[in-house]
């Protein structure tokens, strides 16, 4: 009996923190594009993006940080980090790059208990 509670126990602990909190979330995920903002945002969006061999992708952001932190990172089809950037402050920026490797790229979202916003939008010209 221990045990099973035991076990119930640790699989609770180990749901609840790998969840993402979310508290006035407003966004939207359509085409080539993703936006939000929030009250709070603690966790991980992902987001997948088909590359071929030698795509020109580009990624323009609009981040706000009211407080805590943003990390946007992207992925290549073999989960190895090509490029990582944190935000404690307001900016507007963007970022481009040749695909190397053909498949599906990760763009993360990754929230810190921060509350602002993000508008994504990316391009892809093969």
């Amino acid at each position: 009996m221990k045990k099973t509670f035991l076990l119930i126990l640790i699989v609770l602990i180990t749901m609840l923190t790998a969840c993402t909190r979310k508290v006035g979330w407003v966004g939207s995920n359509i085409g080539n594009s993703f936006d939000a903002t929030y009250q709070l945002f603690e966790g991980e969006e992902t987001e997948k993006i088909r590359l071929s061999n030698g795509d020109q992708f580009s990624l323009n952001y609009d981040i706000i940080v009211e407080k805590g932190a943003l990390t946007l990172q992207i992925r290549d089809p073999n989960k190895t980090l090509i490029w990582e950037e944190r935000f404690r402050e307001n900016i507007q920026d963007s970022l481009s790059f040749s695909a190397e490797t053909e498949g599906r790229y990760t763009l993360d979202i990754i929230g810190d208990e921060t509350q602002g916003g993000f508008d994504l939008q990316w391009e892809i010209e093969e």
